[in-house]
């Protein structure tokens, strides 16, 4: 099984009960497994719009008494850490699953381990801790997913098992068959919601008007969190001498994946007649300070290995006693942004700290920058056959790069956004354009573009683009979202923008699924349509039913034109660049806000060959949103 399979499976079997997640990748796989699973073994599974709603219904859940988890990658965690500070405060067991990738901002859907910080040190706001246990193999990561849900019952406490992209996406053998939770009589929760049948009402209030009612409170926080870490901390030791008290000449300290590899590098290190120690960390919240401390006496050397900037070795660094900005007997070797350090790397860097040379700088490439690698896309020549004797009938819009489009075949996004750069032509607004690129299947929009661009973190496309027409009123700033996007995460930008009647255009395109993701239900997937979040037909009595965004915005009285168009023939796609120009002309005559939805095809995501994905359009999404015009409240010029 992958980790994030493992992970899964090893929750139902601790007891879990509802789970609440939203796609981001690399952890998709943990909510694809509980839709197909959990239900079938009496719980609940709900793919949220949004990971501010998850981790709500996770509150919701946990207060209610039941076992419950969530689970999503960085720029997810970020957005849940708001609910994870409440629950710390309202003493709610939860189980939070993070699967690190590279950042900052979107960054990619490389390894990482540049989160821990904000796991360790209560990544929201307030004074809390969270429990953080940091597996390293698959095995590990089924072993210490059934623990979080123990610890967190314990102390009443939130749990954050911290993996990553290797991790998650890695297969390996896993044994089930002795796992289970480790508590066999879990103490009735008397604090639950479950009706004041007979009892006093429960309350479970994470508000404290005084400040000496909300210090009281801290200070019982402190007590139980002094508790946690007298007695849950968690390590490896790996002595290769084999001799329980004589300690190595070298210390390497690392957790998770690079745990894993540490231990080859002890082992290639003995060959080598190095001997060399490890500590690997299984609790990283609370940390074994002590224990560390303890080992690293009698060594003269630690280096430290993380994939980050170096954020563990502070925790070391207070373990022995030696100043951060101080590089003492700890040394550091790291990775970023995905990278993944080797043996031979870390060996290299033991052999350089043992004598003693000058640390070396790291072979860096040469990373154009995005506006560098534009910049040749505008003077490479578009490809295909040329002649002076042939008569041009069609060329490339100027207002598009000369990169060649990403998407899949039979996808109607590369049709959409050739149109727009033919209006953009046509208006010849391009140099007063700016585009505003979502996260999504267009995440890499602006690379086909000859014109400024944004990219807006997930669902924020809309409020980005109010920023700018608000500082630039008289430049043309459209936004372009899918279904995810704009539907879900982005609901409330959505519906908000639209009310102010901002003078902005929004494309949306609608394919009724997560495309870039690997095939979620979206907010517009059908009923009955099966998706990796649904994989027995969207039910209308779980997941809901479609949106109908264009009806939606249209109750509003702000909008100035609301139109839905399809792609599935030349004359819808005719009608579609009309609607579209229309919208663009209202935009520059500052009529307000305007808005096309674009049904479009997704061959890949819907397991359809390309000419029966456009059917599909036509026969299957056309009922349910209906095209046509359902406000245009003037003629363009």
């Amino acid at each position: 099984m992958t980790g994030n399979e493992a992970c899964a499976e090893a929750s139902i079997l601790a007891g879990l009960k509802c789970y609440f997640g939203y796609p981001i990748t690399p952890q998709s796989e943990i909510s694809e497994y509980h839709a197909r699973e959990l239900p079938k073994r009496g719980g609940t599974f709900i793919q949220a719009e949004s990971e501010l709603a998850a981790i709500s219904m996770l509150f919701g859940a946990s207060a209610a008494g039941k076992r419950a988890m969530t689970s999503s990658s960085s720029p997810g965690i970020s957005l849940k850490q708001e609910g994870i500070s409440y629950l710390a405060c309202a003493e709610l067991p939860a189980v939070i699953v993070n699967v690190v990738r590279g950042g900052p901002g979107l960054g990619n859907i490389a390894p990482s381990q540049e989160d821990y910080f904000q796991a360790t040190r209560g990544g929201g706001h307030g004074n809390y801790r969270t429990i953080v246990l940091a597996p390293s193999t698959v095995q590990e990561f089924a072993d210490l997913t059934i623990d979080a849900f123990d610890l967190a019952d314990i102390y009443r406490n939130p749990v954050i098992v911290l993996a990553d992209g290797l991790l998650g996406q890695m297969t390996e053998p896993v044994e089930f068959k002795n796992l289970k939770s480790k508590i066999q009589n879990l103490e009735p929760k008397d604090w639950a919601l479950t009706g004041a049948k007979g009892r006093i009402p429960n309350l479970i209030i994470p508000f404290y008007l005084y400040p000496e009612e909300l210090e009281e409170k801290n200070l019982r926080l402190q007590e139980k969190y002094q508790k946690i870490r007298e007695s849950e901390v968690r390590f490896e030791f790996i002595n290769p001498l084999g001799i329980k008290f004589l300690i190595p000449d070298f210390l390497v300290i690392g957790y998770g994946t690079v745990g894993r590899i540490l231990k080859t590098v002890v082992h290639q290190a003995l060959k080598k007649g190095i001997r060399v120690g490890l500590i690997r960390p299984i609790t990283l919240w609370p940390f074994p300070y002590k224990e560390i401390r303890k080992i690293a006496e009698k060594t003269d050397k630690i280096l430290v290995v993380e994939m980050s900037d170096g954020q563990m070795i502070e925790d070391v660094k207070l373990a022995v006693g030696e100043p951060l900005d101080v590089e003492g007997k700890v040394h550091l070797y790291n990775r970023m942004g995905g990278m993944v350090p080797t043996p031979e790397e870390i060996l290299a860097e033991i052999d350089r700290i043992q004598m003693r040379k000058p640390k070396k700088e790291r072979l860096r490439i040469k990373i154009e920058t995005d506006k560098e690698v534009f910049a040749k896309t505008l003077k490479a020549k578009p490809k295909g056959f040329k002649s002076p004797s042939v008569k041009v009938i069609y060329k490339r819009p100027e207002s598009l790069s000369n990169a060649d489009f990403t998407y899949c075949s039979g996808c109607n996004h590369s049709t959409t956004q050739k149109i727009i750069a033919e209006i953009v032509d046509e208006l010849g607004i391009r140099e007063k354009t700016i585009a505003v690129w979502p996260v999504g299947c267009s995440v890499l929009g602006y690379r086909f573009y000859n014109m400024d661009s944004v990219e807006a973190a997930h669902g924020r496309a809309p409020a980005v683009a109010t920023g700018i027409k608000r500082c630039e009123p008289d430049k043309i700033v459209f936004a372009y979202q899918g279904d995810g996007d704009l539907a879900a995460i982005g609901t409330n930008e959505t519906i908000h923008t639209a009310n102010r009647g901002e003078n902005i255009t929004i494309i949306f395109i609608n394919n009724a699924l997560y495309g870039m993701t690997g095939g979620q239900m979206a907010p517009t997937t059908l009923v009955g349509q099966k998706a990796t979040t649904c994989p027995f037909g969207r039910n209308p009595k779980n997941e809901g039913y479609p949106i109908r965004v264009c009806e939606l915005l249209a109750t509003l009285p702000a909008p100035y034109y609301i139109t839905r168009v399809a792609m599935y023939n030349p004359k819808e796609i005719r009608k579609a660049k009309k609607a579209i120009k229309k919208a663009f002309q209202y935009q520059m005559e500052e009529r307000g806000y305007t808005f096309v939805e674009v049904l479009s095809a997704c061959p890949v995501g819907w397991k359809k060959k390309p000419l029966d994905a456009l059917k599909w359009v036509k026969e299957k999404m056309v009922p349910v949103f209906p095209l046509g015009e359902f406000v245009d409240k003037g003629v363009a010029k």
